[in-house]
């Protein structure tokens, strides 16, 4: 009886598809992480642009002498919709790092959230000064 020299065995197969499944799987793995980091920079890049817009209109009302106050509201953009949340402290008298005769000092929180599960993606402080209008 002659022996085979061509072909593969069952167990050649066998590890090949073994070896082909494992990459295949690392490979989907490595394309869904991609997607979400995709996914999570457009999200930061969202709230980006809605604090900076929050800012402006912190700017504004600061030129025109109106003091802004606490807000909360939505803002949609490109079909993306996000929640403002915005807080205004004033400083106290007492807070030696705040302390100056000209300007009324306001500690400001924007936090943005993403509407559709409630996640904060980003908290930004800063602090802003006034002058009194007595």
């Amino acid at each position: 009886m002659r022996k085979r020299t061509s072909g593969l065995t069952l167990v050649e197969v066998l590890i090949a598809a073994l070896i082909l499944s494992a990459i295949t799987t690392a490979v989907a793995s490595l394309l869904i992480s991609g997607f979400k980091l995709g996914g999570k920079r457009t999200a930061l890049s969202y709230a980006l642009i809605a604090a900076q817009n929050d800012v402006e209109r912190i700017r504004s009302s600061a030129s025109k002498g109106r003091e802004v106050g606490d807000s909360l509201y939505d803002e949609t953009i490109n079909n993306y919709s996000l929640r403002i949340a915005r807080t205004v402290l004033q400083t106290t008298e007492d807070d030696p790092m705040m302390q100056t005769d000209s300007l009324r000092l306001h500690e400001i929180t924007i936090a943005v959230i993403r509407t559709a599960d409630e996640d904060t993606l980003a908290r930004y402080r800063f602090v802003q000064g006034c002058i009194p209008h007595d």
